[in-house]
Formats: structure tokens, sequence, C-alpha cells
């Protein structure tokens, strides 16, 4: 009698056989299937997450950023006009950009990217 590993193989008819190899095939086509909608559930999630928490502190500090330039821009205009009248519009438009900026900031800060990875927290 043969005792080798495969010695149950070799006695089954050739249809068993064919059964035995189609069963084994799907069953390998059904862990890859399984491995891939795995796969592919954890790439949605960080797509997910990056939609949900990434951008919004880019395009919150995107618009800081865009609130800066026009502050330079208004104390720019301010220094080439050097008049009174001008200066309290420039005042009253530096008070408002800078609570435009001062406000955020502050949600910047809240935001869990920005806590993780803090670009704008020093500021």
């Amino acid at each position: 009698m043969n005792r080798s590993p495969m010695g149950w193989f070799r006695n089954l008819s050739i249809g068993q056989k064919f059964l035995v190899s189609f069963g084994l095939v799907l069953t390998l086509l059904a862990l890859s299937l399984t491995a891939l909608l795995f796969y592919l559930v954890r790439i949605n999630s960080y797509v997910d997450r990056q939609k949900r928490i990434t951008v919004p502190a880019i395009v919150t500090a995107a618009n800081m950023q865009r609130e800066v330039y026009d502050l330079k821009l208004v104390l720019h205009l301010q220094v080439q006009r050097n008049s009174p009248a001008s200066s309290e519009d420039a005042f009253s438009q530096l008070d408002r950009h800078s609570a435009t900026i001062t406000a955020a900031l502050e949600l910047y800060k809240g935001i869990h990217a920005a806590r993780t990875h803090p670009v704008c927290s020093g500021c």
C-alpha cells in the first residue's frame, strides 16, 4: 500500500479528481475575492477619511493664507496713500481681516488633521 501524502488523490476516479481540482480552484478564487474586497474597503475608508478631515484643513489653511495676503495688501495701500480718511478705512479692514484669520485659525486647530499635523498651531 502506498503511504504518500497524495496517495488518496491517485485512488480517485477522473471525475472525482476533476471535482476536487475544480473545488480547490473555486476556494482559491473565493479567498482572493474576499481579500480584494477587504482591501477595497480599507482603501475606501482611507479616501473617506481624507475627504472628511484633511481636505477641510487644507481649505481652511488656504483661506487663512488668502486673508493674510489681503491684510498685507491693505497695509501696503495704507502706506502708499498715507491720508487720515484712508486710515480709518484701513483700520476697519485690518480688524475685519484679523478677526477672520483668528476665527479660521481656531477652526483649523479644532480639526483632527491639524492636531495630528500641527502646521499652523504655532501661528
